[in-house]
This record gives structure tokens, sequence and C-alpha cells, in this order.
């Protein structure tokens, strides 16, 4: 299965997604509850991103997720897991679904496709709000072990 996290930047997702068109799932992880141009602006993405014969569920494969947090990013990925055991990842929203993504990846070594772009748009992070921080790491373990530590 594919899963992308959606941000505003097409980056190379289409390729990403006609490698894997017909073949597996795709899943789409987008950050809401959020502005509503922030919203139209991902909205857009992904229909410049989809060919219109897709045939994909957007009601069952589109995933709003809180742009702050990444835990619901990783459960998300752990439910999808049961019925796919083997994914991609493609994170190209924001980094706190980045986040996400990449600490899933790492415990049990999925592969990711990332892009870093040359440069970005000067209003890139207009209405990004309020800047958390997130601990990957505390006395020793790991974000995803800790229900292990700390039940």
């Amino acid at each position: 299965m594919l899963v992308v996290s959606l941000g505003f930047e097409e980056l190379n997702i289409r390729s990403i997604m006609e490698e894997y068109h017909g073949r597996r799932d795709t899943r789409f992880i987008m950050s809401y509850p959020t502005s509503p141009s922030v919203e139209r602006r991902q909205w857009a993405m992904l229909r410049q991103l989809l060919p219109a014969d897709h045939g994909i569920s957007l009601a069952e494969n589109v995933r709003p997720i809180a742009g702050w947090d990444a835990e619901s990013v990783y459960m998300t990925l752990s439910e999808w897991k049961h019925t796919y055991p083997e994914m991609v990842l493609a994170p190209f929203g924001i980094k706190t679904h980045t986040l996400g993504l990449a600490l899933f990846a790492i415990e049990h070594n999925f592969g990711m496709y990332y892009t870093q772009p040359k440069s970005y748009h000067p209003s890139y992070t207009e209405g990004s709000g309020t800047v958390f921080c997130y601990l990957v790491k505390w006395h020793r373990v790991v974000a995803y072990d800790r229900h292990l530590v700390y039940p």
C-alpha cells in the first residue's frame, strides 16, 4: 500500500503514484482542521494528482488528521498495517505528519520517498500557527516503544 501525506507542492508525488497505480491501494493523509484556504489547496493538490479513472474511494482512503498530531498519524498507520502489512510511505505533507510516518517507517523498516524542495514559496507556511515540540525518545525509550515501558 502507498500512503501519501499531502501538502501543497506536487514535488515528485505524481511519478510515485504512477508507479503504484492499479497495483496497490493508495491512502492519503491530510491535515484537518485548518483554514478554508489550506483545505482548498490540499484538495486541489489531490485532484491534480489523481487521474480521472483513479477508482480510489476518497471516503475510505482519505484520512484527515490534526496537523499537530504526529501520534495519530502513527496510530493510523498501525491500524492500516493490519490490512496491508507492506507499506511505502510518501511524507509530502506537514512536518508533524512526516514525523509520524518516519517513526513508523523506522520501527517497521518500511521505505519512504522524500524530496527536499530547492526553494519554498515565500508564503509557504502562511497560516501554519503555533510551533510544537515532540519528544521522540524519553529515558532511552523511543516514542513507538513507550507502551512497553509505560503502559
